[in-house]
Order: structure tokens, then C-alpha cells, then sequence
């Protein structure tokens, strides 16, 4: 797969999942949460507050990929491998937390990152051919 295309998807992705993360902050705390029973409104604005963080974060990191989509050779496998190990990371810590605490990691969320990698490799694969 061409470079482009995967930092394109990723990008959008990435743009479209900020933008939910910020409006939606406060629902999804409720909801990652609701097995801990109520929460005091202290705990919600905490949690709502750190989930808009994380929004900011994912929306900068979608800025950052569309900006890079251009790239191509030994830059650009690089850049597939940061992505790479960023991704991993967040895979490797939505697992752990679902296996280790009562919040769960939404299954349609670990599937979109392993779809991520499988682009991120596809793509890394396609670069260093063409080098």
C-alpha cells in the first residue's frame, strides 16, 4: 500500500477521532466507567478533562500524519516506524488495562488499531522495496 493513501486514512482517522474524543468526553467517561458504579462529579470533570486531553492529542497527531502523507523513502520508514511504535503502544495499553481493570477497551477500538498496523506495515513494506 502506498504511503500516502495509509497516512491519509490514518490521518483522517486520527482528525475524526480528536474531534469525538473533545465533544464526546464527558459520555465516554461515563460509559468507560460505568462498571465502578456512580460517579462523584469531581471524578467525571477529571475524567472528562483527561479524555479531552487525549483528544487534543490524537487531533495534533492527525495534523502531523496529513502533513507528512508526501514523504517517501528513508523518511517516510521512519516515519511508518514511529507510527508503528505509537500505535503498538496504545494497542499494547488498551489490552493491558482491559486485563487488569474493570474498565474494558472498546473492541471496535483494538480492531481500528490492528487495522492501523497491518497499513503501517503494508506501507513500510511498499517504501522499502521501492528503495
Amino acid at each position: 500500500m502506498k504511503t500516502k493513501t495509509t497516512l491519509t486514512i490514518l490521518g483522517s482517522i486520527f482528525l475524526i477521532q480528536g474531534l469525538g474524543f473533545f465533544i464526546g468526553a464527558e459520555y465516554i467517561t461515563k460509559d468507560a466507567f460505568k462498571d465502578f458504579g456512580e460517579l462523584s462529579r469531581t471524578a467525571l470533570e477529571v475524567g472528562t478533562i483527561l479524555h479531552q486531553a487525549m483528544a487534543s492529542i490524537f487531533f495534533g497527531l492527525g495534523m502531523l500524519t496529513i502533513a507528512c502523507r508526501t514523504i517517501s523513502g528513508k523518511h517516510a520508514v521512519n516515519f511508518l516506524q514511529g507510527m508503528i511504535a505509537l500505535n503498538t503502544t496504545v494497542l499494547a495499553v488498551a489490552l493491558y488495562s482491559s486485563a487488569t481493570t474493570k474498565a474494558q477497551a472498546p473492541i471496535p477500538v483494538v480492531v481500528l488499531f490492528v487495522v492501523f498496523l497491518v497499513l503501517l506495515f503494508l506501507s513500510m513494506r511498499t517504501e522499502n522495496a521501492q528503495a
